[in-house]
């Protein structure tokens, strides 16, 4: 069982992640973190996750996160990430992150990139070292469920 962080989890799309995660099934959700003003019970933020997940949203601390967690979501504003990026993976976490933060270097490329999503011949040298766990594009940290075939929440690896 892959154990989940996410940090960024008051967020819309923390939400949609964390539906995705609670079926998978090779995927606990350990740790929800954000900013001290958004902490608190998730059921207060996301009534639908009353007894579904109830875990309190923490202070977003890398080294805690890095220790309970295999793999921790950034779902947070552009330029948020970067601030957690570095700790996370220092510390071992592997990280996919939302945000455009490590996303290609050249603004030309990146509508090409949309339309091309996996294919490593377009990706750029950024993304290959050292942040290519921060591309969710790039795999999945999970096993999946369906054998072969990729799983159906997350890309297939490359």
């Amino acid at each position: 069982m892959t154990r989940v962080g996410i940090i960024g989890a008051s967020g819309y799309a923390a939400a949609d992640l964390m539906r995705l995660l609670l079926a998978h099934p090779h995927a606990r959700i350990v740790a929800l973190a954000d900013l001290p003003d958004k902490c608190g019970p998730l059921p207060r933020l996301f009534p639908q996750f009353a007894g579904r997940l109830d875990i309190r949203i923490a202070t977003a601390d890398p080294k805690t996160l890095a220790a309970d967690c295999d793999v921790v979501f950034l779902a947070l504003p552009h330029t948020a990430s970067m601030t957690y990026a570095g700790p996370l993976l220092a510390a071992g976490a592997r990280v996919i992150d939302f945000s455009a933060d490590y996303r290609l270097q050249t603004p030309g490329l990146a509508l090409q990139r949309n339309r091309n999503l996996g294919r490593r011949d377009l990706v750029g040298p950024a993304l290959r070292a050292p942040y290519r766990d921060l591309n969710a594009g790039q795999g999945t940290p999970f096993p999946s469920p369906h054998g072969n075939r990729s799983s159906p929440t997350f890309a297939p690896s490359m």
